[in-house]
């Protein structure tokens, strides 16, 4: 993992974001394209040279092929758009057939994608085994509440959120540090799908 954006614990804003406007970061091996969300680190957040202890990123995978290996690293993706893929490992097929689905897997495991019909797009979350842990759960047309004290990845798939400081729609979504109020969205209308990821200390 490479740090792109330190969210100490203390620190108790909000923030939005639109997938338009993320950096765009190609693959080595030109067979996908990945935006980082954010990243954080749990203990001296104040060392620039540290490895954060998680990291949330958007992937568009564009080609069939392998994933990087990442050692004492914990993996969880969402798929967010495109008719679906398959991450084959060597004991299992992790398959992702409708907007919404979710797989973890160890970042050590030898993983190679194959796409469906066309390219997909996977939220990523990327945790250090015995720093840090992500619970994500995708709601459907149900209302999401942050509590305070732990850091979340809040993103859009589908429909309309409506919050007293926030509007989502699709791509879009919220970083919020764990020393902020706590936030309600609430769906607008039926058929809104919603990524909500808890990371909080291991």
């Amino acid at each position: 993992m490479t740090t792109a954006l330190a969210m100490p614990p203390s620190l108790d804003h909000v923030r939005s974001y639109d997938l338009a406007d993320l950096r765009e970061e190609p693959w080595r091996n030109g067979g996908g394209i990945t935006r980082t969300v954010a990243a954080g680190r749990f203990g001296a957040p104040d060392a620039d040279d540290a490895e954060p202890d998680w990291r949330a990123s958007i992937a568009d995978i564009l080609e069939d092929g392998a994933f990087s290996h990442f050692a004492g690293i914990d993996r969880e993706a969402v798929l967010l758009a495109g008719p679906g893929l398959c991450l084959h490992a060597p004991d299992a097929a992790l398959r992702f057939d409708s907007l919404g689905a979710t797989h973890a897997f160890a970042g050590e495991t030898t993983i190679r994608a194959r796409l469906g019909s066309g390219p997909a797009r996977l939220l990523n979350f990327m945790t250090r085994r015995g720093a840090a842990r992500v619970r994500v759960d995708v709601l459907r047309d149900r209302p999401f509440a942050s509590q305070p004290g732990s850091s979340w990845i809040v993103h859009a798939i589908a429909g309309r959120w409506q919050g007293d400081a926030a509007r989502l729609g699709p791509g879009t979504g919220l970083v919020i540090a764990p020393g902020a109020a706590r936030q309600l969205l609430l769906p607008v209308a039926p058929g809104a799908l919603l990524v909500a990821a808890r990371i909080q200390p291991a």
